[in-house]
């Protein structure tokens, strides 16, 4: 009887949040720096969230005698609109694994006596055409966290195997749940100008002569599926590949091209010019060479490494030093400058703290921040076909929010909280940080909660590595578990979250505490619902 009193309790503590989370949040920031467009700041304002969105943005004085879900006091910080990376290969990891363990390719795809100076037929080729990458994709917690951490809400997935790899997506870190994480299922048709070491095409100039090919064939394609049932030939076969291809080749839809270097960056024009196409253009650091229109749209990874072929990397350190520091910045400076669609990226996928530095280097030849942040919220977003919805700090917008302790820039900055699409994430140092733990927590506890609805057990699992604390804690219904976020144990000071699913809305949970002996003991923050307390003792 006491088991089901517990049990019922938990059931009407989930339903009282419901009721009250199904109602959308408003969420008030105050006292907030708000970075505005033209680079300038409006101190002493106020942001007003309800839900996933922006509602209202103003000075503190207009802000209204109301009662608010949640209030953030963001004195003496810098509120910007959250980035977007446009240039994104993570999340594919488990399927590069599920590759390894299909490693002999040759004989998968019938290619071990492969006649090279023979055209390999069409499906064996090594092509993804009819992939999209939103299909792969598995978005870990951990990593989007990290991602979070460094600025971006945001980014543009693109596959990262294949000759011509499929179809790009965008997708938003407010979950790792994909039907709630995919924003733009597919966006570009992406094509690495890079040949295959194994498949047809084996050179550059193949692969221009097969994306020639796969042109006539997918406009021929086209044609004779208008014309099957006039003749009394057998139907035209069902190719999906040339299918899928039809509107990247005629226009309407784009591909995004990728050069690594200027041989390829200039063979992509003679591509453009020869197919009639319009791609947009992910450039290497020798892009300043050639000549690329002012209008064009291009995704330019920050690096200023000069590439290997270059006689920079060629003679001698000391050149290969002096165009890093000082050749390089001052030419993607003047690049950047003359081309007003560029949409900054990573040098490499996800090292955004090199991004960070490079983007100081520009500063200092006398980029314009305002002109930095553009690229890397406002470009991207019009690029991707999402500005109507993010992109900048205006009513309507998603909460997309970056509330940094400086000007974002600065050597020092750090990020204090994200909101994306209106939830928190808070990076501020944990108290106490880097202090050796007085125990290891590691094993199996019962612990009781307390809260103002009424009280309730659960089971805790947690396992310590160092300082850092992860293990679930289970649902008193068995019906699943909760994963325990962001652990930490300093000394004897314990915390960590978890969310609890209400259905239509989720809340997350804040506990911190101490250890003391076999027992820990400390309190839950349940937002505006009050506090409650937490009490572990260890499941022998």
């Amino acid at each position: 009887m006491k088991k089901f009193k517990k049990i019922s309790g938990f059931i009407v503590l989930c339903l009282f949040f419901s009721t009250l989370l199904s109602a959308a949040e408003t969420t008030i920031l105050k006292n907030a720096a708000i970075y505005l467009p033209d680079g300038s700041f409006q101190k002493d304002s106020f942001i007003l969230l309800k839900g996933c969105k922006i509602q209202k943005t103003g000075l503190m004085k207009e802000i209204s005698e109301e009662i608010f879900d949640n209030e953030y006091d963001l004195t003496g910080t810098f509120v910007y609109p959250a980035f977007i990376d446009p240039f994104y290969k993570g999340f594919q990891e488990e399927a590069e694994k599920e590759e390894e363990r299909d490693k002999d390719s040759k004989e998968i795809f019938g290619l071990a006596n492969l006649d090279r100076d023979k055209r390999a037929p069409f499906e064996k080729r090594k092509f993804f055409i009819e992939k999209r990458v939103i299909d792969i994709i598995q978005i870990k917690k951990s990593t989007a966290r990290k991602i979070i951490a460094k600025g971006f809400a945001l980014v543009h997935v693109v596959p990262n195997k294949g000759v011509i790899n499929g179809t790009t997506g965008v997708v938003s870190l407010i979950s790792p749940d994909l039907s709630e994480a995919i924003m733009v299922p597919e966006k570009f048709m992406f094509l690495p100008f890079k040949t295959n070491s194994r498949n047809y095409p084996t050179t550059h100039a193949a692969l221009m002569a097969e994306l020639k090919q796969l042109k006539e064939d997918s406009l021929y394609h086209q044609k004779m599926k208008k014309l099957q049932f006039y003749h009394e030939t057998a139907r035209e076969k069902y190719k999906p590949g040339l299918d899928i291809l039809f509107p990247y080749f005629t226009g309407k839809k784009r591909f995004l091209i990728a050069t690594k270097n200027l041989v390829e960056q200039h063979m992509v024009e003679i591509l453009k010019k020869e197919l009639k196409i319009d791609p947009v253009l992910a450039v290497s650091s020798d892009a300043w060479r050639r000549k690329i229109p002012a209008s064009a749209d291009i995704i330019l990874p920050l690096r200023f490494k000069a590439p290997m072929i270059s006689r920079y990397a060629q003679m001698g350190d000391k050149l290969k030093k002096e165009a890093k520091e000082k050749i390089y910045p001052q030419k993607i400076a003047a690049f950047f400058k003359a081309h007003r669609n560029i949409s900054l990226a990573a040098p490499d996928s996800g090292d955004y703290d090199t991004l960070f530095a490079n983007i100081r280097l520009l500063l200092k030849q006398g980029v314009l921040e305002a002109d930095i942040i553009k690229a890397l919220t406002i470009n991207p977003a019009r690029l991707l076909n999402i500005e109507k919805f993010t992109g900048e700090m205006k009513p309507g917008m998603l909460a997309n929010l970056i509330v940094c302790d400086k000007k974002i820039f600065e050597e020092k900055a750090k990020i204090d909280k994200m909101f994306v699409e209106g939830k928190l994430f808070d990076f501020k140092t944990r108290v106490g940080a880097g202090k050796p733990p007085v125990t290891d927590l590691t094993g199996n506890w019962k612990v009781k909660i307390e809260s103002p609805m009424g009280g309730y057990q659960v089971k805790m699992i947690l396992e310590q590595e160092g300082n850092d604390l992860s293990g679930t804690l289970s649902s008193p219904m068995g019906s699943g578990a909760m994963d325990i976020e962001e652990g930490y144990i300093s000394a004897d000071e314990i915390s960590f979250s978890f969310t609890i699913d209400m259905g239509n809305r989720q809340m997350t949970v804040e506990v911190s505490g101490k250890v003391k002996g076999k027992r820990i003991a400390g309190t839950m923050s349940l937002g505006s619902f009050g506090e409650g307390t937490f009490v572990a003792t260890p499941d022998m």
